[in-house]
């Protein structure tokens, strides 16, 4: 009797579950099928007994049959729910959604088409593969070697060396370093798949530093680590210096991690110190995978659209916070986010019918922030796959190689024709965000004809990202900052276009000082219909040290104000240093730039953003027949030890607006 009234104490209220609370996002969204039989995803209540499950199990197949429906497979079995597959019409939807077994019903997952791929389809690579320009992109890719000889990447890799992984051989014996290389070459493997479109757009350098583990608890799929007989940091630093001078490569690709060495707070980690000055040393882009948790909790949802959430809020939870070298300052840290959330009919056979992670939401095995002094990391998100429910004997499992799930890269292990498999893992995010970046950097070393420092490199491609709508439903503004960062970068954002204009200064900024930048907004922005858009973006590279109490010797900051004179922002600012509460802006004169400016203050690359369907807020002219304007405000405020010289900044404005 205790127990039973300490349960109702508990509870809070009994109510009915409505149709309505039963009715699943996209049904909500979309509405039902107009055409019949159609597909549904139904959750039903677990009674818990094994007896009473195969009873219930018997009872909602008949009561679906007796309907004109079909229930497609046996369920997949959780602690609180049995999830079906249910082929139905208009007439037993209904039923369905008024069933007080039900818990929730919705239409299955649908990818866009074009982020759909079929892992069987036969690939048919150029031969020869189209040649890149000696001019062209290129990057170094730091893993367990390449297989050059790979149908897909013939004549593509450069150079490879091996830095004493100990196998004696430059070639990729594990597989990882191949699947890292194919996405850096192509970038969106799946996007190629759909059309057979094998269009190579970045030359490879190959830094051989990892070597099949010896004690890998499965021999024929080891893991990937480093030798035992030199340090880590040596290696890397000789890998990167020997492609840096000998081939001017300035980017490079980093799926690697220390699993073992998770960042809890307090002082940078030593291989991302190693990173950070070579990033401001050699001035390359360095791309770093956020890394992966191999276990992530398994949520005791009570439907599936709570798993989803409650996989989301797990992301908060300390085995996700990142590892050595994810939290380098200077270096782009990348996150993994879903492709897709429908598993392959394939997989349903085997069981699973859910996914973790909705489309464009974290994977749920990525690392997340915040970096050293609360910095944002990971900075930006790419696909890097999801998982999937399984089921073995009664006990929920995560399935991690749904061939739909997971994400499509190159196979090492090619002979026979099969030419690529699907993995999942921050690597791949990050291989094909370094692909955005070599293009990138191409592009303005080939139109300034000067090389771009990596700061307008990191500038750039930041100001180009953005979070996938979906990702909003879970997270609020700091948590979306902490797992997608500023969100998925998009190279063609790198040039502008009629509706869009892309503006950068690359400038040097003494201490205690600061730089304003001075726009006019056209007329067109403030007086046309539909969305618009500014982003203002801003990386800098301050010296670093892992014995200084601070990390970063110094931070930069950027604000953003509309309808004033310079003289007035010079009069506003300059005796603010950032520290306390800032002088206070006419409300008329603030544009609410997103991302608050102290929420991103401690980040070496920073972005902020206003979106609005008016412009009416540049009216406000400071003189009422002149144009409109923008100033865009950059500080440094403390002196930076001499020893370590001063720092060079980048700013990039990117605007655009909507038809």
């Amino acid at each position: 009797h205790g127990m039973r009234r300490d349960l109702f104490d508990a509870l809070e209220s009994v109510s009915t579950v409505t149709r309505e609370e039963r009715t699943g996002r996209r049904l909500q969204r979309e509405g039902p099928p107009t055409e019949a039989p159609f597909y549904l995803d139904v959750d039903i209540w677990n009674p818990g007994a094994d007896d009473r499950q195969r009873e219930l199990t018997n009872v909602f197949r008949e009561f679906v049959q007796a309907r004109g429906g079909r229930v497609v497979r046996d369920p997949l079995v959780t602690p609180s729910l049995f999830l079906f597959k249910v082929e139905a019409d208009q007439s037993l939807l209904e039923e369905l959604l008024r069933l007080d077994l039900v818990s929730l019903v919705d239409l299955p997952p649908n990818p866009p088409p074009e982020d759909s791929f079929d892992l069987l389809a036969q690939v048919i690579p150029p031969n020869p593969l189209p040649p890149i320009p000696s001019d062209g992109p290129q990057a170094c890719v730091v893993d367990s070697g390449v297989t050059a000889g790979h149908p897909l990447l013939r004549d593509l890799v450069i150079d490879d060396e091996d830095f004493d992984s100990g196998e004696g051989t430059a070639t990729d014996l594990n597989g990882h370093g191949t699947q890292v290389g194919g996405l850096v070459v192509y970038g969106d493997i799946a996007r190629r798949m759909q059309g057979n479109e094998w269009l190579p757009q970045v030359n490879l350098y190959s830094a051989k530093v990892l070597r099949n583990d010896p004690n890998s608890p499965d021999p024929t799929s080891p893991d990937a680590t480093f030798p035992v007989e030199e340090r880590v940091e040596n290696q890397l630093t000789r890998a990167i210096e020997h492609f840096h001078r000998g081939y001017r490569c300035r980017v490079f690709n980093l799926s690697i991690g220390h699993k073992d060495r998770l960042y809890t707070g307090g002082r940078q980690l030593p291989w991302a110190e190693v990173l950070d000055e070579l990033a401001r040393r050699l001035d390359i882009v360095i791309v770093v995978s956020a890394g992966n948790v191999s276990d992530p909790e398994m949520p005791p949802a009570i439907h599936s659209a709570q798993f989803k959430e409650q996989v989301a809020e797990s992301l908060k939870e300390p085995r996700h916070r990142l590892i050595d070298p994810a939290t380098s300052a200077l270096s782009l840290t990348v996150g993994a986010v879903a492709r897709r959330d429908d598993p392959s009919m394939l997989s349903l056979a085997a069981g699973t019918q859910l996914a973790a992670s909705e489309i464009g939401c974290p994977s749920p095995f990525t690392r997340c922030g915040p970096g050293v002094a609360g910095a944002v990391k990971p900075e930006v998100v790419a696909y890097g796959g999801n998982f999937g429910l399984d089921s073995i004997a009664g006990q929920p499992v995560w399935r991690r190689n749904d061939q739909n799930l997971a994400e499509p890269t190159l196979n090492r292990d090619f002979v026979g024709g099969r030419l690529l498999r699907a993995v999942c893992g921050t690597s791949l995010a990050a291989a094909q965000v370094t692909h955005v970046a070599a293009r990138m950097e191409a592009a303005l070393r080939n139109d300034f004809q000067a090389e771009p420092s990596q700061n307008l490199v990191r500038a750039l491609l930041v100001n180009s990202a953005r979070p996938s709508d979906n990702v909003s439903n879970y997270f609020d503004t700091g948590d979306m900052l902490d797992t997608v960062g500023y969100g998925q970068p998009n190279v063609e954002y790198c040039w502008s276009t009629p509706n869009r204009v892309s503006l950068v200064a690359e400038d040097i900024v003494p201490y205690r000082t600061f730089h304003i930048y001075s726009l006019v907004i056209p007329e067109e922005f403030i007086q046309e219909p539909g969305r618009r858009s500014i982003c203002v973006s801003l990386a800098y590279d301050p010296p670093t040290r892992l014995s200084r109490r601070d990390y970063i010797a110094t931070a930069m900051w950027l604000e953003v104000f509309g309808g004033l004179t310079t003289e007035q922002v010079i009069e506003n600012r300059s005796r603010y240093e950032g520290d306390g509460k800032p002088p206070t802006v006419p409300p008329r004169n603030r544009l609410r730039f997103s991302p608050a400016g102290q929420a991103i203050r401690m980040s070496t690359v920073q972005k902020r953003s206003w979106s609005s369907n008016q412009g009416t807020v540049f009216a406000n002219r400071p003189d009422p027949s002149g144009d409109a304007s923008l100033h865009i405000f950059c500080r440094l405020p403390r002196e930076i030890p001499k020893s370590l010289g001063r720092r060079f900044s980048a700013v990039c404005l990117g605007s655009h607006l909507g038809a």
